[in-house]
């Protein structure tokens, strides 16, 4: 005999929800290289769609949440303490121009490298006793920023272009700051230096860190800073300044120097965000959040 209608209603909805939750249990679980865990097919065909899971789903939160490390409560182990380049110098003046004396601070910084060379947060974080989270996706750059014991927490994934998880092609190149995601990259085009990743809402990012309010968010990511920002509901966060990489590296001119490429829409993005420019550096523009506490500056 066959069980009442309500009650196969109850089965049917029971294995839907074992099955997406063994898929949930199979993406926590840590097996090879982290960040390039695989995706299981069930939970692959939600990130790409049309059915996909939005930047505040909390199964996404929660899989970030899992993900983070840190901070380190050992003493730092920096490779080369006390020196920068010139555009780090350039960058540390122009912010430390902004945010003043203030202490205690919060950052976020995408694109963190090895958690010393480059790394716009360390000056703020050893001498001005802010903390954050440090979110690098290479794996080898991952683990030196590791060796570093920074007192930030720290993440091992991409930023993804797009307002929901994403599987991407990722370029790594260990030892150098150059890697990045492919949007436009079809699995068939992956190979041994080209290979999936997982990548996550930039919004997701901050709501597993906690970090919705933010005095400084540094954003280096290889030339989708534009689809990052973009993606970000910003009626829903808080952050002050933004500090944002606008060139690509493989649009050089003759001379070496950059083609300003993304600048105008990154302009006017955070213009309809209310942030004015108040720093154009070689290869950073910095805003800041009108009516922040830190909008004192000169507009540009």
């Amino acid at each position: 005999m066959a069980p009442p209608l309500g009650s196969r209603r109850h089965l049917v909805g029971g294995a839907v929800l074992i099955s997406l939750g063994c898929s949930l249990l199979l993406v926590h679980s840590r097996s090879g290289e982290p960040g390039s865990w695989p995706v299981p097919w069930t939970y692959r065909d939600l990130l790409r769609g049309p059915l996909v899971l939005a930047a505040d789903e909390p199964a996404v939160v929660s899989i970030v949440r899992a993900m983070l490390d840190g901070p380190s409560a050992e003493p730092y182990r920096l490779r080369r303490p006390g020196t920068a380049d010139s555009s780090q110098l350039e960058q540390l003046a122009s912010l430390t121009h902004i945010v003043g004396r203030k202490t205690g601070g919060t950052f976020v910084e995408a694109g963190a490298f090895d958690g010393e060379t480059h790394s716009t947060t360390l000056f703020l974080e050893r001498f001005m006793n802010w903390t954050g989270l440090l979110v690098e996706a290479e794996n080898w750059s991952y683990r030196q920023l590791l060796l570093t014991h920074r007192k930030a927490r720290t993440l091992n994934a991409c930023v993804a272009p797009a307002a929901h998880p994403q599987q991407l092609g990722f370029e790594g190149m260990p030892g150098s700051p150059l890697s990045y995601v492919e949007p436009g990259s079809a699995e068939a085009q992956l190979d041994r230096q080209r290979r999936p990743r997982r990548c996550f809402p930039l919004y997701s990012v901050l709501l597993a860190a906690g970090l919705t309010t933010v005095d400084l968010l540094a954003l280096d990511v290889e030339g989708i800073e534009y689809l990052v920002l973009h993606s970000l509901p910003w009626h829903l966060v808080d952050i002050k300044v933004v500090m944002v990489d606008y060139v690509k590296p493989d649009f050089q001119f003759e001379n070496g120097s950059y083609d300003p490429i993304l600048e105008e829409p990154i302009r006017k993005l955070m213009a309809d965000n209310s942030y004015h420019l108040v720093h154009r550096l070689d290869t950073d523009l910095i805003f800041v959040k009108s009516g922040s506490e830190y909008d004192t500056t000169v507009h540009t």
